[in-house]
């Protein structure tokens, strides 16, 4: 029997430009159990990437909680499911070593960027990070609850219903991002 305790970590987030709030969603998962679903809200947010990177940040200090309260201490394999090709891209930077002051993003977004290295730095995780874009991110049933939650706005841990106009602003904000993934990618920037 292995020792390695395997998690999968789902986050997305949503991002408003003209008042610089993101809403994060994380669901965590142990196999086929739910084990944590929660929603953030954080200020002072730099663009949709960092909102996104907020949202695996979020992610791990719910793990780390989970990993205190049941007092576990073996080895764990994680798995982030994010569908932000940015965000890939940033922490493959801890992967090739790279120094991430070439990246081009603010020092707010670098320093959230250190503090997941820090964790990733953890002796006890595994961790992986799985891109899913496109049409394969609407196959995981908690990336579409971790999406959910994300744009949230009640207290409640029901799913919200939303009215026409508000699915059509949502379609509208998934479409243009969509369309600047698609861009970086036929770019070559993977």
């Amino acid at each position: 029997m292995s020792n390695i305790k395997q998690i999968s970590v789902f986050t997305d987030a949503s991002f408003k430009a003209e008042t610089r709030i993101a809403g994060t969603g994380v669901v965590i998962t142990n196999g086929n159990k739910r084990i944590i679903a929660r929603k953030f809200r954080t200020h002072g947010v730099l663009g949709i990437a960092h909102a996104e990177l907020i949202g695996v940040l979020n992610g791990f200090e719910l793990l780390l909680d989970f990993i205190v309260r049941e007092k576990y201490k073996g080895k764990i394999a994680i798995s982030f499911f994010i569908d932000n090709i940015e965000v890939h891209r940033a922490i493959q930077k801890y992967y090739s070593k790279d120094d991430i002051d070439e990246l081009n993003y603010d020092l707010f977004f670098k320093q959230t960027l250190l503090q997941i290295f820090s964790f990733m730095d953890d002796e006890r995780f595994e961790v992986e990070y799985v891109f899913i874009g496109g049409k394969a991110k609407k196959l995981y049933k908690e990336h579409i609850r971790a999406d959910i939650l994300s744009k949230s706005k009640k207290t409640s841990k029901k799913c919200p219903k939303w009215d026409k106009a508000e699915r059509d602003r949502r379609k509208a904000e998934s479409q243009r991002a969509k369309a600047k993934n698609n861009k970086i990618i036929k770019k070559g920037k993977i």
